[in-house]
C-alpha cells in the first residue's frame, strides 16, 4: 500500500521524471566519454612526437625514417607494409621502452576511438597501429605533417600505401576513426614542433598548401 503522503499519481510522476532524466543523461554521458577518448588520442600523438624528437637528438636531427637500420633507424622500410617499423625504432626514446620486448600492450599506438587493438611489443605490426607517419619530415620542418589518423586518403589513389603529399594535394579523410559518427569528416594530425590539430578536409588542404616540404611521403598502415 502506498504511504498516505504519496498518491499513486505522485509515484508515477516521480518515476516518469526519473526516466526522463536518465534518457537525457545518456547522450551527455556518451559525449563526455567521446571527449575523453579524443583527449587520450591527442595525448598519444604528443607522447609519440616527444619520443621522435628525443630520437632525433641522438641521431643528428633526423627522425627514424631518415636513419639507416645500422644506426638504429628505419630508412630501408619505404613501403607501407612496414609503417610500424618507423614507430618501433623510436620506442626506446618513449615513456614505455620496456614494452618493446615484453608482453605489455603497446596502447600508445592505438587511438582509443579506433576499432583496432594494441599488440604486445613482440607482435607489433601495421594492424596494431592507428597512425600514418611521414618518411620525409625533419625536426627543422616546423608545421610539416609528421603523424596522423590512418584513414587519410586522396583523390588520386595510393601507391603501395604511400601518399605523396604536395602543396596542391587533394587529401581528405575517409570513414572511420574520428569521422565515424559525423557528417563532416575530420581527423587528427601532428605537425612538427607545432601542435596536434583536429582538421576538417578544408583545413587539411590549407595545411598542405603551407607545408615547408614540397613532397612529403606519408606511409599508411594498411
Amino acid at each position: 500500500m502506498l504511504n498516505d503522503r504519496f498518491s499513486k499519481r505522485d509515484v508515477l510522476v516521480a518515476l516518469a521524471a526519473t526516466v526522463i532524466i536518465i534518457v537525457l543523461a545518456m547522450p551527455m554521458s556518451k559525449r563526455h566519454r567521446r571527449i575523453n577518448l579524443e583527449r587520450d588520442c591527442v595525448l598519444n600523438l604528443s607522447e609519440i612526437e616527444e619520443g621522435f624528437l628525443a630520437f632525433s637528438y641522438d641521431h643528428n636531427s633526423r627522425f627514424p625514417a631518415n636513419v639507416p637500420r645500422s644506426e638504429g633507424g628505419s630508412a630501408e622500410f619505404t613501403n607501407a607494409d612496414n609503417t610500424f617499423r618507423h614507430f618501433m625504432a623510436a620506442i626506446p626514446w618513449m615513456n614505455t621502452p620496456d614494452h618493446l620486448n615484453t608482453n605489455k600492450p603497446l596502447s600508445l599506438f592505438i587511438c582509443p576511438v579506433d576499432i583496432r587493438k594494441p599488440s604486445t611489443g613482440s607482435k607489433f605490426s601495421n594492424s596494431n597501429l592507428s597512425y600514418f607517419v611521414s618518411l620525409d619530415a625533419f625536426p627543422r620542418d616546423n608545421g610539416a605533417i609528421l603523424f596522423g589518423d590512418r584513414n587519410l586518403t586522396n583523390l588520386d589513389g595510393l601507391t603501395d600505401g604511400i601518399i605523396n603529399q604536395r602543396h596542391d594535394s587533394r587529401l581528405h579523410w575517409g570513414q572511420g576513426m574520428h569521422s565515424r559518427h559525423l557528417r563532416k569528416p575530420f581527423g587528427l594530425l601532428n605537425l612538427v614542433k607545432t601542435f596536434d590539430v583536429y582538421a576538417t578536409d578544408r583545413q587539411l588542404q590549407s595545411i598542405c598548401t603551407y607545408s615547408p616540404i614540397e613532397v612529403n611521403r606519408l606511409s599508411l598502415p594498411k
